[in-house]
């Protein structure tokens, strides 16, 4: 499993890393400190109680 330092230091720019595996057209690192891309949330993904609170 890739240790995630971002949580312990979202600030950092730097680290060292290495190369876990190779998975197709992706890198599996063992350690990285990219943040994982955020899902937009629509209101058609939203529970019904939820709409428009947001």
């Amino acid at each position: 499993m890739t240790d995630t330092l971002y949580l312990e230091d979202s600030g950092q720019t730097q680290f060292a890393a290495t190369v876990d595996r190779i998975a197709g057209d992706r890198v599996v690192l063992d350690q990285t400190a990219f943040l994982p891309p955020r899902r937009r949330s629509t209101s058609r993904h939203r529970p019904p109680q939820t709409r428009g609170r947001y």
